[in-house]
């Protein structure tokens, strides 16, 4: 989606130049997220205004478009001496707010519209001081994000206004109802327990196994202020190593950074694939792979299971698979545990648990034969409900955005993105 609105605003622009973009998130890796996106699609005219202390982390690919905040030229000649030709700026919002009154804001390149991917994890209040700042120079602002996902900081013990909560902006908001990411399979689970039916998959490639659940009887270990899972560990290699052996491409995923860190240094260790591979409910939002596998690392409270965004988030990023490593016994038994999504995941699919012993044996996951035939997750919905779906929200969301026309310009949106305007 973003990819497309800024192939068609670099295209469609008024008078000589067209206007200039600011596509935002709220973190750094949401940014280098779109990034990629636009690399990957052949976009190149673009740069990326990033902190001092993290311009590092981009790695080398990024790194020719990359600009440090507390390098920005002052003068107009060397702005342009930069910036090129570029009207796209990539950056966090805390940046864009720091970046007001410069002369790449104010001279330059004054934001002509505004695209902000997951807005459903920034707080309301963060936009006011942008339009306080930018209010005069802004056409166009579109907010693309999903309510059913992640909420801001993943605060999910109490309630964060966000962009979704403005009644008068929600009731336009135009849903995105098709999915060609994940297999069938798990987007027709998704859609029955998240958004009403209202999300239909398009992919009808997918096989009956395209979920395992894999049982690991160790406990959770505090680790500081996070946790972290050894024996979970083991068995996220043991699937890392599988993968690796087949040339399957996967990310791997865990809420917390302990149990993240621990996983990396395990791969290092087993001399495998390391780097961009293992990430938090933070960076994995965004992105996605052929298979992920999640450690949940909780064996006495549900934690963050307990937030159906975030356990969205991290059972959605997958293509064709998707491994869930825990503590089988914690999950399907626990009073609460057992009410969460990925607990309603595994009874949908009613398929046998895997042991990590069995794991570790050799058994092969995903094999390449099995059938391309619909699985029973839909009806085993239906029945554990008694013939009704399990709706936990009556407002079906998906990739929804607002966007904002200012009356004395006249640019049209494609057809095909169908925008609502406010």
């Amino acid at each position: 989606m973003i990819v497309a609105m800024v192939q068609w605003l670099t295209n469609n622009g008024t008078g000589s130049e067209p206007p200039c973009c600011y596509l935002v998130s709220r973190s750094e890796p949401g940014i280098k997220n779109i990034a990629e996106a636009l690399e990957s699609s052949g976009f190149h005219d673009y740069r990326v205004a990033v902190s001092d202390e993290k311009a590092s982390n981009w790695g080398d690919g990024l790194q020719g478009k990359i600009i440090e905040v507390g390098q920005v030229p002052q003068t107009l000649e060397r702005l342009r001496g930069v910036f090129g030709s570029s009207c796209v700026v990539l950056c966090t919002l805390s940046t864009l707010i720091g970046l007001a009154g410069s002369t790449l804001t104010a001279v330059l390149m004054p934001p002509g519209t505004m695209i902000c991917d997951d807005a459903n994890q920034i707080p309301l209040s963060v936009f006011v001081p942008v339009f306080q700042k930018f209010g005069f120079t802004l056409s166009r602002v579109c907010f693309l994000g999903d309510d059913q996902q992640s909420s801001p900081y993943g605060e999910y013990s109490s309630r964060i206004a966000t962009i979704f909560d403005m009644p008068h902006l929600r009731r336009n908001a135009t849903v995105l109802k098709l999915q060609y990411r994940m297999s069938m399979q798990i987007g027709t689970f998704i859609s029955c327990s998240l958004y009403n039916e209202v999300i239909e998959s398009r992919r009808p490639d997918a096989h009956t196994s395209c979920v395992q659940f894999v049982h690991v009887p160790g406990e959770q270990v505090e680790d500081g202020i996070s946790l972290l899972n050894p024996h979970e560990v083991d068995a996220v290699l043991d699937c890392a190593r599988q993968f690796e052996m087949q040339s399957k491409q996967y990310k791997i995923v865990t809420g917390y950074s302990a149990q993240g860190t621990k996983i990396e240094d395990a791969l290092k260790q087993a001399g495998l694939a390391w780097s961009g591979l293992v990430h938090t409910l933070e960076t994995i939002q965004g992105t996605e792979a052929d298979y992920i596998i999640i450690s949940l690392v909780q064996t006495r409270t549900p934690g963050f299971l307990n937030d159906p965004g975030s356990t969205n988030v991290i059972s959605t990023r997958c293509r064709l698979g998707l491994v869930v490593v825990c503590n089988g016994v914690f999950l399907m038994e626990d009073p609460f545990a057992k009410t969460t999504l990925l607990a309603s995941m595994a009874e949908a699919w009613g398929n046998d648990w895997i042991p990590c012993d069995v794991l570790k044996s050799g058994v092969d996951l995903f094999p390449e034969d099995l059938p391309s035939e619909p699985n029973n997750a839909q009806e085993n919905l239906e029945q554990e409900n008694d013939g009704e779906l399990d709706v936990s929200s009556d407002t079906p969301g998906s990739e929804t955005y607002f966007e904002n026309e200012n009356e004395n310009q006249d640019m049209s949106w494609p057809e095909d993105l169908q925008p609502t305007w406010f």
